[in-house]
């Protein structure tokens, strides 16, 4: 009887140790969860501010074409670069926002294809390295874009 209760004392001691790690993993995943948040926030905040100052940048660019070309053209060339790099921030971010928990939807009607393709893109550059490529039929499926971990086909 005593070894059976030691038994049995392991076991829930060993259960008890497994529930605590995973405790301890969502609680990182939350604090990470929180921190994507404040990334995002902060980050869609400097993005409204540069896409303001490229406004400027760009009216600044035409009153300078009529006084110096040259400088007007190098304006112009930091203008298009700055631009190409914000929208890469957005991009970004879009990729990541379902990662942070902010929002939740209802499930609608989805392409599998174009969910996997924004989900590789962000590999893009170590796929290509490789001469990894990614394909497949698209499949319409009913869920939510955030959250969803239950897929159902549709069609």
């Amino acid at each position: 009887m005593s070894r059976a209760l030691e038994e049995a004392q392991e076991t829930i001691d060993e259960s008890v140790e497994k529930v605590q790690e995973v405790l301890s993993q969502f609680s990182r995943l939350a604090t990470l969860g929180a921190l994507v948040d404040v990334v995002l926030h902060d980050g869609r905040t400097a993005l409204t501010r540069i896409a303001y100052v490229l406004r400027r940048l760009n009216k600044l660019v035409g009153r300078k074409r009529e006084e110096d070309e040259q400088l007007a053209s190098a304006l112009a060339k930091m203008h298009v670069d700055l631009t190409a790099q914000e929208q890469a921030l957005d991009r970004l971010f879009t990729r990541v926002e379902p990662l942070s928990g902010r929002r939740r939807g209802r499930s609608r009607a989805l392409s599998l294809q174009t969910a996997i393709d924004d989900a590789v893109a962000v590999h893009e550059a170590t796929l290509e390295k490789h001469g990894i490529t990614v394909s497949g039929e698209d499949v319409t499926v009913t869920a939510d874009p955030v959250t969803s971990p239950r897929w159902s086909t549709t069609s």
